[in-house]
């Protein structure tokens, strides 16, 4: 059972009490029980709309229970606008029983809990809207997935290439980083920049590249700060190099963005499975079956290292599953 749940709803507790929740560490506050959260030390990281829904949960109870019937919201509304986008792509409409009983979405979303399952839900917004031609609205659907998440800021720059004429490009990135900075406004001068810089450093990293360099089956041993640094600046060169040189995204359905999400996955070294939840809607859609196996295999990793039963022949595993996947990706584009 993952625990990050117990910061959101302290989080949500420093709200209704006042308390800005960037500008106090959870240790200064052992009232609220700031002492029986994980890292207690650190200052939250999590944007303003999370931080909004954090006191909305504790508002109605404040427990896992409570937080879990709020998760629901995105879970089967998300599930309606997927069903709608199948729709718009004329796709079998029955699909949606691949968001519905989606193993990541149930452990990772409902069980466990996490706030990815609201940000998958706007950036699915964000997908469809901006597939309909609807740009005021997905820029609104953007903002809103990175005020839950700051990673889908990513897709900006790209979906601003994708679009036809300097109008639409400078109405689209004045909503959507409006609509940021006026989330952020409701906390200022206190942010969660800094706090993020913190967390990353205190981090422990389960991607199945980041173990691979790490442990190396065995036979070396590298320095984790310096794999890090590795794989985050071949993961940079590459997405920079498909976006810019390549011109990857171009005349291409907004969905495929979410590929970007994947990249960042697999040269990252944290490898928590709920990262994953972003990329789903395009595995489901366009992504080849291979890669279902690695996201698979990659949270059966991650979940082998909490129960202290980690193995090197399932790493092997996601690895080969990952170049597999890769392989057939990239010979399906020139199919």
């Amino acid at each position: 059972m993952a625990d990050d749940y117990l910061r959101y709803l302290f989080d949500g507790k420093l709200i209704l009490a006042g308390i800005n929740p960037y500008a106090v560490t959870p240790l200064s506050v052992p009232e609220l029980g700031g002492a029986d959260i994980p890292k207690a030390d650190i200052k939250t990281i999590y944007p303003p709309l999370a931080e909004g829904l954090f006191a909305i949960s504790s508002w109605l109870g404040g427990s896992l229970w409570h937080w879990r019937l709020l998760n629901l919201i995105p879970d089967l509304l998300g599930a309606a606008v997927f069903y709608r986008y199948l729709i718009h792509r004329r796709l079998p409409g029955h699909w949606v029983v691949l968001w519905l009983w989606n193993p990541l979405i149930l452990k990772e979303g409902l069980h466990a809990a996490h706030l990815d399952i609201w940000t998958l839900f706007t950036v699915m917004l964000f997908v469809y809207w901006a597939e309909k031609k609807k740009l005021s609205l997905a820029a609104l659907a953007l903002a809103a997935a990175v005020l839950l998440k700051l990673m889908p800021l990513i897709l900006l720059p790209v979906w601003l290439m994708q679009l036809p004429n300097r109008r639409d490009r400078l109405i689209t990135a004045g909503l959507t980083l409006g609509g940021i900075l006026l989330g952020f406004s409701w906390f200022l001068p206190w942010h969660p920049f800094g706090n993020i810089a913190v967390f990353l450093q205190h981090i422990q990293g389960y991607g199945v590249l980041f173990k691979v360099l790490g442990q190396g089956f065995g036979v070396w041993q590298l320095d984790s700060e310096w794999i890090k640094w590795l794989l985050t600046s071949v993961g940079g060169a590459l997405a920079l190099y498909w976006v810019f040189i390549l011109k990857r995204y171009q005349a291409q359905p907004t969905l495929r963005l979410l590929e970007l999400f994947l990249l960042l996955y697999v040269f990252s070294s944290m490898g928590f499975p709920w990262y994953l939840l972003l990329v789903l809607p395009w595995v489901l859609i366009q992504g080849h079956w291979l890669w279902l196996v690695f996201i698979a295999l990659s949270e059966l990793v991650f979940y082998s290292y909490q129960l202290d039963r980690q193995s090197n022949l399932l790493t092997a595993a996601a690895l080969l599953a990952l170049l597999l996947a890769a392989y057939q990706q990239k010979v399906n584009r020139y199919v």
